[in-house]
């Protein structure tokens, strides 16, 4: 059964049989509205929360920065987000670690930042409640450097193709699950939008 709500002003599709929720008409940036911005921050909060965490907390912070070529970032998937990622998940195993993720274009080039978040207590970022890491790992941003080669849809054989960089905004914090052989497993927001691309390749 699907049912419309309203959520912060937006539309909300709730599919009681898959468990998940679609959401209309949201910006590209959680910064452009009041109702995005609080939007985003109770979808991170939700995902913070799956896990038993006490404040305060330390954090160190690990930062992975990938300059991905021009011919590219137009086909640039969630798939290949996920690869990246996967890169360093031997070093945070057995770690409480969430993840954010940064794109700009600048100097002509195209550079993704994961920024992995690792709850330490030797960590060096002490952080006091919820409100005060939301604050701290927001990212605003710059729509300039966020450029229409970002967020137009590419054209193929198959028609007018959304970029799945189009998305890396709107992604909210994630944590790095593992499953029993230690291999990273994908996240579940990367595979909704996946499924929201309905492509048939």
């Amino acid at each position: 059964m699907r049912k419309i709500d309203e959520l912060f002003g937006f539309k909300v599709l709730h599919n009681q049989e898959e468990k998940n929720y679609e959401i209309f008409d949201v910006p590209i940036f959680p910064q452009e509205t009041i109702q995005s911005k609080r939007l985003y921050s109770e979808i991170e909060r939700y995902n913070f929360l799956t896990r038993d965490v006490n404040f305060p907390l330390k954090l160190d912070i690990t930062e992975r920065v990938v300059e991905v070529e021009k011919k590219v970032i137009e086909f640039f998937s969630m798939r290949d987000l996920f690869n990246v990622i996967e890169r360093d998940k031997n070093r945070f195993i057995n770690t409480d670690t969430f993840l954010k993720v940064n794109l700009v274009y600048e100097n002509k080039k195209s550079i993704l930042t994961i920024i992995y978040y690792t709850i330490s207590s030797e960590g060096t970022t002490e952080i006091s409640s919820l409100d005060n890491l939301q604050d701290f790992i927001f990212i605003t941003f710059n729509k300039k450097k966020f450029t229409k080669k970002f967020i137009t849809p590419r054209s193929s054989k198959y028609g007018c193709v959304c970029n799945d960089i189009v998305n890396i905004p709107l992604i909210p914090l994630l944590w790095l699950d593992y499953d029993s052989n230690n291999n990273l497993k994908y996240f579940e927001h990367f595979e909704l939008i996946e499924e929201d691309q309905n492509l048939p390749f």
